[in-house]
């Protein structure tokens, strides 16, 4: 395995040495943090934030855009649980996999995992639009969410592999703001392509191809985009370091320097220090070679031992809670905001509490079918209000998510983390103490921004875990957070109707505890220094458990 890394971190790197290597007594021996800074920050940087952010929006894209799918798609006649499914088929996708690639990720290669999964999920949604059966479409858009799972955690790692502690978390928070700038555009893409009026009958595989069908394409060309950048980036180097090549990894240092610096500029002849925890790591890997599951178990074992075993659990149970509320009632938003929209509009009226109006739509159609109206039309154009709530949303998210990436090392991981959190999960018990319709409205819409916490856990995640086990730690906590949208949305689907005030409580007290859990996570308050000096403390782990620090 060293021996093929080796070529790929050479082959990446499209750059030749032009000294002899083979004379190494006299130069200079850094750890990986040194080198890393010794490259300086650049347009490599910047290209690889950017991408990192096209890779993120490739999977808003593709699992967000459904709330926009399901109201239209009347043509498939689906049922009110079969569109429950449809709506978290893709999370269940991801939660199947995450621990696959988490592992793949660890052992093969960040960057080989990433690219060919987005190709593949993709294909599945060019393919998933011709097809009119519901089992053969769920079993599609399970592919996909399996498939993007390659490349929804692993990118975390990869992105954060590049960069020194002093400028990583601004470069994992800066791909989280250009995704989330990139998603603003999701209502106005789904406004455009699906709300146009044409339709055409494909015979020989009996499909009347709609918009909404274009729109589910649209949303696969992010990761093809993606993808295709990719093959102007190399493998991790520090992943490349900890298979045993030094020398693969100094040269995908050079290539970003170069990018950096310019095509005559000289980078500095030095030795790269390998890790001593990541050396351990590989060599329990590879005994355990003769067999894939004693292989898996291996890498995983670790991440529920001392040391991470407190930061292994709570990162998993935190992850879970902002996911259930996040993305739980995010499958309600377009149903939620229209009500609480229509209200606003009357605001002048008699004002009501949050849930009435939730639960008044629920006895106005009973009214209509009492009165047996017919219903049987198919409505396949979005309403502008759903799209403008929808703007909003991603605005706030994009100029929120901007302000806690310029504060992360100015005031720590914890304080943004913790307002967070506790600001958001007040906001879903304040949407149950006021009537007026604007600060119900403001109220909800923060709520769902619990999510922007999660990427500054995802920073978090970076910091804690040495290169061996990153990707499969992300993967992990982020597994259990797809795990907390499906139970969110199932959830919040059955309180909704008879218990909507609990839901909102429950979902207000579940973020703020999880912003109390977070004080307890390993190194959360530590600060980073705003200089390219690096923490050259090493952190000494073997899979059975055992930890030590040098300084």
């Amino acid at each position: 395995m060293g021996h093929s890394e080796a070529e790929n971190g050479r082959r990446n790197s499209d750059v030749r040495p032009q000294i002899s290597r083979n004379q190494t007594s006299r130069r200079k021996i850094l750890c990986m943090e040194e080198a890393i800074s010794k490259t300086n920050f650049g347009l490599f940087n910047y290209y690889i934030i950017f991408v990192s952010g096209v890779i993120l929006f490739a999977l808003a894209m593709e699992t967000s855009s459904i709330i926009y799918v399901i109201p239209v798609a009347c043509d498939m006649n689906l049922t009110t649980g079969q569109k429950g499914v449809l709506g978290s088929v893709v999370y269940f996708g991801i939660l199947c996999s995450s621990y696959l690639f988490g592992y793949l990720a660890d052992t093969k290669g960040r960057h080989c995992i990433i690219q060919p999964t987005l190709f593949l999920a993709c294909f599945m949604s060019i393919i998933c639009s011709f097809f009119q059966n519901f089992y053969v479409f769920i079993a599609l858009r399970f592919l996909n969410g399996f498939f993007m799972s390659g490349s929804a955690a692993n990118i975390f790692a990869y992105l954060g592999e590049f960069h020194n502690n002093s400028k990583r978390g601004h470069a994992l928070i800066g791909s989280t703001v250009i995704y989330s700038g990139l998603c603003m555009i999701i209502p106005l893409t789904a406004y455009s392509v699906i709300n146009q009026d044409w339709q055409f009958q494909i015979p020989f595989i009996d499909v009347n191809y709609r918009p909404w069908r274009l729109f589910m394409v649209v949303c696969g060309t992010p990761g093809l985009v993606s993808a295709l950048l990719l093959f102007f980036l190399p493998e991790s180097p520090k992943f490349v370091l900890a298979q045993g090549d030094r020398e693969g990894a100094y040269q995908i240092l050079r290539k970003m320097h170069r990018w950096n610096n310019g095509e005559k500029s000289e980078f500095e002849d030095f030795e790269i220090r390998e890790e001593i925890e990541s050396i351990n790591s590989s060599q329990g890997i590879t005994k355990s070679n003769k067999s894939l599951l004693k292989t898996i178990w291996y890498q995983t074992v670790p991440l529920f031992k001392p040391p991470y075993l407190k930061s292994t659990t709570l990162l998993c149970l935190i992850q879970f809670g902002i996911y259930a509320t996040g993305n739980g009632f995010f499958m309600f938003f377009g149903e939620i905001i229209n009500g609480m929209s229509i209200k606003l509009d009357s605001f002048t009226e008699d004002r009501a509490m949050m849930c009435d109006v939730i639960n008044m739509k629920t006895v106005n159609m009973s009214a209509i079918k009492d009165n047996e109206i017919d219903l049987e039309v198919c409505i396949d154009k979005l309403e502008l209000s759903t799209i403008e709530n929808g703007f909003i949303f991603e605005l706030l998210y994009t100029v929120c998510l901007a302000i806690s990436g310029m504060l992360l090392n100015r005031v720590g991981k914890f304080p943004v983390t913790f307002f967070i959190l506790v600001t958001t999960g007040l906001s879903g018990i304040g949407c149950m103490l006021t009537d007026v319709p604007l600060l119900q409205i403001s109220f909800y819409i923060w709520l769902l921004s619990c999510q922007m916490a999660s990427n500054v856990l995802n920073a978090v995640t970076v910091d804690l875990y040495p290169t061996t086990m990153r990707a499969m730690a992300i993967s992990i906590s982020l597994m259990f957070g797809r795990l907390g949208s499906i139970a969110g949305s199932n959830t919040a689907a059955i309180l909704l109707d008879d218990h909507c005030e609990a839901a909102f409580y429950l979902s207000g007290l579940l973020t703020i505890a999880m912003g109390v859990l977070a004080f307890f996570i390993p190194n959360i308050h530590k600060r980073v220094k705003n200089s390219d000096e690096p923490d050259t403390r090493l952190s000494i782990v073997s899979f059975t458990g055992s930890v030590k620090s040098f300084h």
